[in-house]
């Protein structure tokens, strides 16, 4: 089964990303798309180049890059399995529908 990218559980959120090159994989997770101040947090290796990462649902709807370490160096990348980006698609984001139309309105056309 394809649960690579963003998957949100009655648990918590969970992110999984397939890097067969790594040698280890943090999540970089910022409050918005513009921000510079980041948490890292590192992921578990399952084997053949799959990372994973359980995280509770206060991680919804946020912004996140991975930082893959390799043998040269540390690479920041977007998610490949995002199904949405922040500005100039440099941060992937965590894309959840608002069950509110309205709420959604008021929000996505702020000045």
């Amino acid at each position: 089964m394809n649960d690579f990218g963003v998957t949100v559980k009655d648990t918590g959120v969970q992110l999984k990303v397939w890097a067969p090159c790594a040698i280890r994989v943090r999540v970089a997770i910022y409050n918005e798309g513009d921000d510079l101040f980041r948490r890292e947090i590192p992921m578990i290796a399952l084997g053949e180049g799959i990372f994973i990462l359980e995280l509770s649902l206060d991680y919804m709807n946020k912004y996140y890059t991975y930082i893959i370490t390799s043998a040269e160096t540390d690479y920041e990348v977007v998610d490949p399995y995002a199904v949405a980006s922040g500005p100039n698609s440099q941060k992937s984001y965590d894309y959840r529908p608002c069950t509110n139309q309205s709420r959604w309105m008021a929000r996505s056309f702020q000045a």
